[in-house]
C-alpha cells in the first residue's frame, strides 16, 4: 500500500539508529574520502540511473496502475516520492543493514546517514498529503501511541512530541499548496538541512545527511518531469 506505516518505520529506525549511534562520529579523513572518490563513483554507477526515464517510467506507471487496481488514487507528487523512497532511501538502508552485519562501521554511517537525510526529504510528500486528506490527525494519534508503550516518556514529552508532527505537517501541507510540484517543500527542507534547523541531525555526520536530501530532492525534480504523461489533465503542475 501507499500509504505510509509510521509505526513500521519507527520500530526499524530505532534498531538502526541504537547502532548508529553506538558507531559514532566520522573522521574528517573518513568524510573526505567518501565524498570526493567514493560517494561520486556510487553516483554515476547507481544513483544517476534512476533517473533514466524508460526506466523510470516503466516503474511509475506499473505502480500507479497496481494502485488503482487496489481502490488507490496516487497524487504525482506522493508517486515520485514512493519510487524514491523504495528505490533509492530504503536500498542505502539495507546496504547500511548489510554493512553493520559486517562490521564495515565506515560504510554503515556513510549509508545510515545518506539514507536519513533522503528520507527526511522524502516523507515530508507523505505528511503533506496527510494533511491534505485529513489522515494526519489518526497517523499522530496511532504512532504516539504506539511510541508511548516502546519508551518512558512523559506526558509532556508526547505532547511536545504531538506539537512537533502538527507542526511539520503544516509546515509540508503550506509549501505543497504553494507549489503543488512539491520542488518548494523539498528545497525548504534541503535548505533546513544546511542550516541544521531543528531536524535533530544529532550524531549523524551532516556532509552525508545533506547528500542524502540533496540527492533526493534533484532526483525527485526529474521523476516529476517523466511522471508528467501519466497525469494528462495535469500538465501545468
Amino acid at each position: 500500500m501507499a500509504e505510509y506505516d509510521a509505526e513500521k518505520d519507527y520500530d526499524e529506525r530505532s534498531k538502526l539508529a541504537i547502532r548508529r549511534n553506538e558507531a559514532g562520529n566520522s573522521s574528517q579523513e573518513e568524510i573526505d574520502y567518501v565524498m570526493q572518490k567514493a560517494f561520486p563513483l556510487l553516483r554515476s554507477d547507481f544513483i544517476d540511473g534512476l533517473g533514466e526515464p524508460r526506466r523510470a517510467f516503466e516503474y511509475l506507471s506499473k505502480y500507479k496502475l497496481d494502485e488503482q487496481k487496489n481502490g488507490t488514487s496516487l497524487s504525482r507528487p506522493l508517486l515520485c516520492a514512493i519510487f524514491l523512497l523504495n528505490n533509492l532511501s530504503d536500498k542505502f538502508m539495507d546496504t547500511a543493514r548489510h554493512a553493520d552485519s559486517e562490521n564495515n562501521i565506515e560504510q554503515f554511517r556513510f549509508f545510515y546517514d545518506f539514507g536519513i537525510g533522503s528520507q527526511l526529504v522524502l516523507h515530508s510528500i507523505f505528511q503533506a498529503e496527510e494533511g491534505l486528506s485529513d489522515r494526519g490527525e489518526d497517523t499522530r494519534v496511532s504512532f504516539l501511541s504506539h511510541v508511548s508503550k516502546k519508551l518512558s516518556k512523559t506526558t509532556g514529552e508526547m505532547v511536545e512530541e504531538y506539537l512537533r508532527m502538527k507542526r511539520d505537517e503544516t509546515d509540508s501541507l503550506g509549501l505543497l499548496r504553494e507549489d503543488p510540484s512539491g520542488f518548494l517543500l523539498l528545497d525548504s527542507l534541503v535548505e533546513k538541512v544546511k542550516a541544521d534547523s531543528d531536524l535533530r541531525i544529532g550524531l549523524h555526520t551532516k556532509k552525508y545527511v545533506l547528500a542524502g536530501a540533496e540527492t533526493s530532492r534533484d532526483l525527485y525534480k526529474k521523476i516529476y518531469e517523466i511522471a508528467a504523461p501519466l497525469y494528462p489533465e495535469k500538465q501545468s503542475k
